[in-house]
């Protein structure tokens, strides 16, 4: 698919989740050279489509979609938020499809199986509109569900997992190792 059918699938897919969640739905917001959920997942560098997959939105720091100039203002002080997006743009990961399997903010941690149903079928679209070569999942619990998802779609491939950019601790104490991490699954994928 060219990338720019993606784009306008994307674009219309974004125009549906945001009509279906109001307020409560969140998306990865371009910022920099990032595209975030507007990435179409092709990554130059490695010649594979590649998509980010983390559990939900959370609450914390980020209470609406970065639209003014105010709120990006806010997402640039969301320190794990700009280590995750630095770690794209260091490793060539910029044009990344960046998401979440929930699309509304809840307490990190927080879901159930509703949360989950209700945005399964977005999901499944989102993933077949990006067609991704690469999965990263963002975290243990979207590490789990993206092994039974890829499972039950009978996808030939194996998600790597990634440590969520957002700990409860200093983004300091762990900045190295998250990108270590990220390192480490490039090299695999190269």
């Amino acid at each position: 698919m060219e990338p720019s059918l993606i784009e306008t699938k994307l674009r219309k897919l974004q125009d549906r989740i945001e009509g279906r969640f109001g307020d409560s739905a969140w998306l990865f917001e371009k910022m920099g050279k990032v595209r975030g959920y507007q990435g179409t997942g092709f990554c130059r560098k490695y010649g594979k489509k590649i998509m980010f997959v983390a559990e939900r939105p959370s609450k914390g720091g980020l209470e609406k979609r970065a639209r003014t100039k105010r709120a990006i203002e806010v997402l640039r002080k969301d320190r794990p938020l700009m280590l995750f997006y630095r770690a794209l743009e260091r490793f060539n990961l910029e044009n990344a499809h960046v998401t979440d399997f929930i699309k509304t903010k809840a307490k990190a941690g927080e879901w159930n199986y509703d949360d989950l149903r209700e945005n399964l079928e977005i999901f499944e679209e989102e993933f077949t509109i990006v067609n991704p070569d690469v999965v990263i999942a963002l975290g243990k619990q979207s590490y789990h569900w993206l092994c039974l998802y890829l499972l039950i779609r009978k996808a030939n491939m194996t998600p790597h997992l990634l440590m969520h950019y957002s700990q409860r601790r200093p983004v300091k104490s762990y900045e190295h190792k998250f990108f270590e991490n990220l390192k480490e699954i490039v090299r695999k994928i190269s």
